[in-house]
């Protein structure tokens, strides 16, 4: 099955037309990429975000961001849980 006659399964011929621009618009250029069924579904959509996603090229992390990443995981967040009147308060926004 060819990618057009996938579009033609999920879209109507009068939204064939968006779902092709929606490709074109995120396609990169100079490189290969894979049409999953996810990406069929996005241009389907006209979801130019999504394909500009789908399409994106992985980056290999450099190692100090991965040495940043494990201490992350091994360090418990620091964070403080107030409740919904605490935020109200803090924010001088009227109690309920």
């Amino acid at each position: 099955m060819t990618l057009l006659e996938a579009l033609r399964e999920r879209t109507s011929e009068a939204d064939l037309r968006r779902a092709t621009d929606a490709l074109v618009a995120a396609m990169p250029v100079g490189r290969a990429v894979e049409i999953t069924p996810d990406v069929i579904a996005a241009a389907a959509a006209g979801d130019v975000a999504q394909l500009l996603t789908l399409f994106a090229e992985e980056v290999k992390p450099e190692q100090e961001e991965l040495v940043a990443l494990a201490e992350l995981d091994r360090e418990p967040p620091d964070r403080q849980t107030l409740s919904a009147e605490e935020v109200r308060r803090e924010l001088g926004l009227p109690a309920r």
